[in-house]
Order: structure tokens, then C-alpha cells, then sequence
């Protein structure tokens, strides 16, 4: 029998789809500025022009709403280039201090706190109108 088998999942904390700006300094010197397309306490999803090299250690500076900027060491883990030709790159975050931990779980809880508000206001405004 050739069954294929669910990928586990390896992440440590959940992700969630985000619209956010992040500044990334390269080893060399090299700042550009990325799209954070997923993001999780762990780690992010950058997409951007230039694509960044597997293994590279980085310095990501995240934009969140309701907070300052938070600058983190990363690794990335991989990188492709997209269908329009510009860069993915998934990248690590390497968390020294519990705080800007807290304040990434805490960003992205209120994301998915408000895509569950979203989903129940259209499942509501979907639902068939009985009258009585």
C-alpha cells in the first residue's frame, strides 16, 4: 500500500496570515524591506523583492500595529521565488527576550482573534433569514 502520510506539524506556535512591513539587515550591510505575509511567535513568512539565502543569519525589525518596531535575530530557513517573480523567504526568529516573545504571541492572538470575528459576522450574515 502506497498511502501517502500527513506532514506533521513541526511549529512550536500557531501562524496566522498578517499584513505588516518588516525591515531585514543583512550580514553585509544590506537593509530591504519585506512583506510579512505569515507570522507566528516562531518565525515568519517575508516576501520581498530579492530573495535571502538559506542559512543566512539576519536582523528582522517587525512593524506591528499597537506597538514599535521590535528588532529580533532570524535565520532563514528557506527561500523560492514566487509566481510574479519576486522572493519567499521563511525565516526563524532566535528570541532572546521573553518580552518581545510575548509581544509577538500577543499581536498575532489578536489577529486570529479578529479573522474569528470576521468568519462568524459573514457565517452570520449568510445564515437563511427565518421569519416567523
Amino acid at each position: 500500500m502506497n498511502q501517502e502520510t500527513p506532514a506533521l506539524e513541526r511549529r512550536k506556535w500557531p501562524r496566522v496570515e498578517f499584513t505588516a512591513m518588516a525591515h531585514v539587515l543583512s550580514a553585509d550591510g544590506t537593509c530591504e524591506v519585506f512583506g510579512i505575509e505569515n507570522l507566528s511567535a516562531g518565525g515568519a513568512l517575508l516576501v520581498g523583492d530579492n530573495d535571502l539565502a538559506p542559512g543566512a543569519k539576519i536582523r528582522v525589525s517587525l512593524e506591528l500595529a499597537n506597538h514599535g518596531p521590535i528588532t529580533i535575530n532570524a535565520v532563514v530557513v528557506r527561500s523560492k521565488t514566487s509566481a510574479d517573480g519576486g522572493a519567499i523567504s521563511a525565516v526563524a526568529f532566535q528570541i532572546s527576550d521573553s518580552n518581545v516573545e510575548d509581544i509577538i504571541h500577543q499581536a498575532v492572538l489578536l489577529r486570529l482573534e479578529e479573522l474569528h470575528r470576521h468568519r462568524v459576522a459573514l457565517r452570520a450574515a449568510s445564515a437563511p433569514n427565518i421569519s416567523r
